[in-house]
């Protein structure tokens, strides 16, 4: 049966802080009106992709679920997000990189099988991921943004999804490739903003029905990044913002 709580979870990958802030008009703007709040945190250690999106999901370090670093994939044992909804008689939804799936349904990744699945026993209720195979400098291999939110928002109207996650690797990529003090980033930040924030900022309002509360929470999962475009580790990370008119509750992650 539907849950009475429906949350949103974007998940913007490799950020930093600084750029959230500066070029992020649209979170900006529900944080000046006070429709919406900031949380300033640090990511767990390692810092790494992987690191983060199992302690996210997990509310537990590294050291304690046991992914150190991209390298070292497997299907993490405590409980996660996906899992606690579909016990709770929710369905799930994730838009996401194929580590979601490895981490929170099975491992190894099928290109076949897991690309795309819907599985009415969970955890993961209707997932659609994208691998990024074959990623580098010259090319990023990144799904276009527009495509995966639409897809998230097709898998909320469609299914009825209660918690729905979409995981996005474009700005890290964008990081990597020029760094972040470029005019190629910028101008890939102020995209991304009107992407980021305007759709799910529609959806909401259409999900918001009879006694569903929508909370959409935008979140950088690993920010933690130096200005020539590597990952630094040790420096504020996760900012988090959620657009209100309605309850606000802040989700921590560990």
């Amino acid at each position: 049966m539907p849950l009475k709580s429906k949350l949103l979870l974007i998940i913007l990958d490799g950020v930093p802080y600084r750029n959230f802030r500066t070029y992020m008009g649209n979170l900006e703007g529900w944080v000046k009106s006070g429709e919406a709040q900031v949380w300033k945190m640090r990511s767990v250690l390692p810092s790494t992709s992987a690191c983060c999106y199992a302690s996210i999901h997990t509310g537990v370090p590294p050291q304690v679920h046991g992914i150190l670093s991209n390298d070292v994939r497997f299907r993490v044992s405590q409980p996660d997000i996906f899992s606690e909804v579909t016990k709770a008689g929710g369905k799930t939804g994730a838009v996401t990189h194929s580590y979601w799936s490895e981490f929170f349904n099975r491992y190894p990744f099928d290109f076949v099988e897991d690309m795309e699945y819907d599985e009415p026993q969970g955890p993961i209720t209707h997932g659609r991921f994208h691998t990024m195979t074959g990623y580098g400098k010259t090319n990023q291999m990144t799904p276009s943004d527009a495509d995966l939110f639409a897809t998230l928002t097709m898998l909320t109207e469609r299914h009825g999804v209660d918690y729905g996650i979409l995981h996005t690797c474009t700005l890290d990529s964008m990081g990597h490739r020029y760094g972040h003090e470029t005019t190629e980033m910028d101008h890939a930040l102020f995209r991304h903003g009107r992407t980021a924030c305007g759709l799910p900022a529609a959806l909401a309002e259409e999900w918001l029905r009879g006694d569903c509360l929508c909370r959409p929470w935008p979140v950088a999962a690993r920010p933690s990044w130096r200005p020539c475009g590597g990952a630094a580790g040790l420096r504020p990370s996760i900012i988090s913002a959620t657009p209100a008119g309605r309850s606000m509750t802040r989700c921590s992650t560990s």
